[in-house]
């Protein structure tokens, strides 16, 4: 666990952060100026790598653009063995709508998002996505 640990702590080194600017720019231009936003999280870029939660990313990506919505996803610069302590800080990694945005301190994204917030148009209202989700009852949300 510690080689893994290790190798992660190397990865997040080795990102460099890019300026709230860049981030504000992109959320500027996003389909929705944010107003209708999907969020998720995970271990990685799931543009960059292939795997089960990566292929379920690319599906829920894929239905949220059909709805017109912005996808907004958020990931560490490298997987993360263990649960990270404060006391290990890094950068995250922002994908808009499946392209790279750039690394950022977490307080910059949610300043930045705060920010977009304020100046959005109202949302359509609520959405969904089971792409991939665990429970077989449900099924992709139709809009």
């Amino acid at each position: 666990m510690a080689a893994r640990v290790e190798h992660a702590l190397k990865v997040a080194a080795e990102v460099k952060a890019k300026p709230a600017s860049a981030l504000a720019r992109a959320f500027a231009k996003s389909r929705t100026g944010l107003a209708d936003l999907h969020v998720t999280f995970s271990h990685d870029d799931y543009v960059a790598n292939t795997g089960g939660v990566q292929l379920c990313l690319q599906r829920e990506g894929a239905h949220v653009a059909q709805m017109g919505r912005d996808h907004l996803h958020i990931f560490p610069p490298g997987p993360w063995p263990t649960v990270r302590p404060a006391s290990e800080p890094s950068l995250m990694g922002v994908l808009l709508n499946g392209r790279l945005v750039g690394y950022f301190p977490p307080a910059t994204i949610v300043e930045t998002l705060r920010a977009q917030a304020a100046t959005a148009p109202p949302a359509r209202g609520p959405s969904r996505s089971t792409a991939c989700s665990a429970t077989p009852r449900t099924r992709p949300w139709r809009s």
